[in-house]
């Protein structure tokens, strides 16, 4: 009983001193927002890697629709597949 108790005290003491080491070896480092990491543009197109676009987020230019929000959804063959957005004057979904 007295060795599977070492064994144990052992083993916590190694995961310690392993998690202690880990943590000076490779400190975390938080991701604080910044204004210079901010993107502003009133469209973002996202690409497949066949150059197909698959998601547009951005807002409407038009002048009935002038910067309401919208994201858009394309499959494969580049059919919009899903559109979420807000339009009129109260902002309808």
């Amino acid at each position: 009983m007295r060795k599977k108790a070492l064994h144990l005290a052992l083993i916590l003491a190694a995961g310690w001193l392993g998690g202690l080491s880990s943590h000076w070896l490779f400190p975390m480092r938080s991701a604080d927002a910044k204004d210079d990491r901010i993107l502003k543009a009133d469209q973002l197109w996202i690409y497949a890697s066949d150059g197909q676009h698959r998601l547009q987020m951005g807002t409407y230019q038009n002048a009935g629709e002038k910067d309401l929000p919208l994201l858009g959804l394309t499959d494969n063959e580049g059919r919009l597949r899903l559109l979420l957005r807000l339009v009129g004057d109260k902002g309808s979904p």
